[in-house]
């Protein structure tokens, strides 16, 4: 009986031991699925995120197809943002060249040249970006020339152009002589230089730059009467 009651004994010492260690363990048992858990949240974030990536950059190429090229724009630079890449900033490019947003596409293709410079995959791209940027700077600009009286006639360069004051122009980049002339009136001649300003990316591609040159005649005591310039700055006229 002695030793059944003593190999009892040990028996409940044992299953209490048991539980006293596997209470002790418990903590750290249970803290393991807690941080497995965590871990598998953020890489379902990092998927998610990767996904909408994903959606809005194919959503990007079917307007782009479409020639929808402003919301094409947006598909992308949505996409550049949740996950940035050097294929969705040529895409951005691509469209404010299609837009005819000359100063934000050469800006683009700069991003992109800059993100895909390192990437062999690229190559070829990287190279029509450099070359697309040449040409686009050689494009011309708008130039507005208004005067008072209007009605004059207008200059560059010494060649004649069509219409009268106000007009709008198209210039390439570079010093150019302007001058307008009215009957009455002495000529007003100018040289200026054209350049091309650059905008920030998500600068508003309802904008453009251009130049403008404001002339202003003026009759002094003497008699005469000739043109004055009263303005020659850069400003932004908003397309129609």
């Amino acid at each position: 009986m002695c030793d059944r009651n003593q190999m009892q004994g040990r028996f409940l010492t044992a299953v209490l031991s048991g539980l006293l260690a596997t209470s002790a363990m418990a903590p750290s048992a249970f803290a393991q699925p807690t941080e497995a858990a965590d871990e598998a949240g953020q890489k379902t974030t990092e998927k998610e995120k990767s996904d909408k990536a994903r959606a809005h950059y194919d959503a990007g190429k079917t307007k782009y197809a479409a020639t929808d090229y402003a919301g094409a724009l947006v598909e992308f630079q949505s996409a550049d943002d949740l996950i940035p890449s050097y294929q969705a900033k040529e895409k951005i490019a691509l469209c404010y060249d299609g837009m005819n947003d000359v100063p934000n596409a050469i800006r683009a293709y700069e991003l992109f040249i800059e993100a895909a410079t390192d990437k062999p995959k690229a190559e070829e791209s990287v190279s029509k970006a450099r070359q697309r940027i040449e040409e686009l700077k050689k494009m011309p600009v708008a130039v507005k020339v208004s005067s008072e009286p209007a009605s004059a006639t207008i200059e560059v360069d010494g060649n004649a152009q069509p219409g009268v004051t106000p007009a709008e122009l198209k210039l390439t980049p570079g010093l150019h002589r302007i001058k307008v002339t009215a009957p009455g009136y002495n000529p007003m001649e100018k040289e200026v230089e054209v350049t091309r300003l650059q905008s920030v990316r998500n600068f508003p591609p309802t904008l453009r730059w251009a130049l403008q040159v404001q002339a202003l005649w003026w009759e002094p005591s003497s008699g005469s009467r000739h043109w004055e310039t009263v303005q020659t700055s850069m400003t932004i006229l908003r397309q129609s």
